[in-house]
């Protein structure tokens, strides 16, 4: 029996959840205390920038990302390597660089904007990095792990982008401290003891990376959409509406549905290889009655949102970053709807995953994208920021319905093959 798993059940099934949950709250809070930090310490206008700049290197994460997560978790197999997930992950983070080098002075945007998204996309590449070694300690069943390294490594690069923003007052220069923060964390925290969970051999074996990266390919070209279509009303409102300070105005709105994702993540993350495993063993009715227990949770957190957001949203949101938001109640509530549609998005893409029938997902993907581009512009073109946050809702309404609908047929189809099979 692996010695990593020795012990007792019930306290390491305590350990995943408890770190999984704290991974999840430090990567969600992050976020939130950057930009509120940068809205107190340098004004709305740099908090505009940072956060278009950190949207547009989430969208860049992306690529990094290449949604090989959910692909590594599921493959109880064991058909890749982990020398070939970390090989294909080097070549989506190259590919990630030189995309957000292109798209950064592609854009036209001011030196400072230019040199933040820049910075924030170079950041990212460690969370890319990161990944692919916590999809190894998450195939071993030691999620725990994974959510460990990521708090601590949240950790000390937040605490140093806020130290050095205080002393210095430099957005640019605080991104600088955070990336050497990042290095730093991801060397001590995943180099130093991802040898107790493989000691293969690292080695470039081409015909599976290729393989690997294809098999992929419609996942990444999924999700990098997805972050697209949450960003058009950010890049409208970017285009249409005058000042920095609309984007900061959005930003604040949109992080309860921001944080509604993220904590979502922990409650889908650990039932991501159990989901595998049930299909993987005909085991229909266990995958069923996962995914009705996260749908049902969705709702329970999306009801608690709407009623936090209605009585609380704005004052704790206006006072938490200083500004007064109380002209923007139905566009928080509307933009809480939208984050819990896309809850369900990303629940129906990990079981679209689980039944690998992923080149699927660039279908809806694609439809969707296609809308929230036309929508996004005519919406806060005629709206402004109530605009934006419908265009969001609207394009995760339809995503979400697609995806639902998608899942059920190839369920559907999925399961009769099974049947007929297990006739013969």
């Amino acid at each position: 029996m692996n010695r990593l798993l020795l012990g007792n059940t019930n306290n390491l099934e305590r350990k995943i959840y408890f770190w999984n949950i704290v991974g999840s709250m430090a990567n969600a809070l992050a976020s939130v205390i950057l930009l509120f930090v940068v809205t107190r310490i340098s004004g709305a206008n740099d908090a505009g920038i940072f956060t278009l700049a950190n949207s547009t290197a989430l969208m860049m994460l992306t690529i990094g990302f290449y949604e090989m997560r959910a692909f590594q978790a599921t493959d109880v197999a064991g058909v890749y390597s982990f020398s070939d997930y970390l090989m294909s992950r080097f070549v989506t983070v190259a590919a990630m660089v030189i995309a957000s080098i292109f798209f950064v002075f592609l854009g036209g945007y001011t030196n400072e904007k230019a040199a933040v998204m820049l910075l924030l996309c170079i950041y990212k590449v460690f969370d890319a990095l990161e990944d692919v070694f916590h999809g190894l300690y998450q195939q071993q069943g030691r999620l725990d792990v994974a959510g460990r390294s990521l708090s601590l490594r949240v950790l000390l690069s937040t605490a140093t982008f806020v130290v050095v923003l205080l002393v210095t007052r430099s957005l640019v220069g605080s991104c600088i401290a955070a990336i050497i923060a990042a290095a730093i964390g991801f060397m001590l925290f995943n180099l130093t003891i991802f040898r107790n969970f493989y000691d293969g051999r690292f080695h470039w074996n081409k015909k599976a990376i290729f393989k690997l990266l294809w098999v992929c390919l419609p996942m990444f070209l999924g999700s990098f959409m997805l972050i697209y279509i949450n960003n058009a009303p950010k890049y409208a409102i970017d285009t249409y509406m005058q000042g920095d300070y609309f984007q900061a105005y959005f930003g604040y709105l949109f992080m309860p549905p921001f944080v509604i994702n993220l904590f979502s993540t922990f409650i889908f993350r650990p039932m991501v290889t159990p989901m595998a495993e049930a299909w993987a063993k005909n085991d229909r009715g266990r995958l069923v009655h996962i995914i009705r227990k996260l749908l049902i949770a969705i709702v329970f957190l999306v009801i608690a949102g709407e009623i936090v957001g209605y009585f609380l949203g704005i004052p704790v949101l206006s006072w938490f970053y200083g500004v007064d938001l109380s002209a923007y109640r139905a566009e928080l509530l509307i933009l809480v709807l939208g984050g819990g549609c896309n809850a369900i998005v990303t629940l129906m893409f990990y079981g679209i995953t689980v039944l690998r029938k992923q080149k699927l997902l660039v279908v809806g993907y694609g439809a969707t994208l296609v809308l929230a581009l036309i929508i996004s512009n005519i919406f806060v073109q005629s709206s402004g920021l109530m605009g934006a946050s419908l265009a969001y809702l609207i394009s995760m309404v339809v995503l979400a319905l697609l995806f639902f609908v998608i899942f059920i047929i190839c369920y559907k189809k999925e399961a009769r093959k099974m049947d007929i099979a297990g006739a013969q």
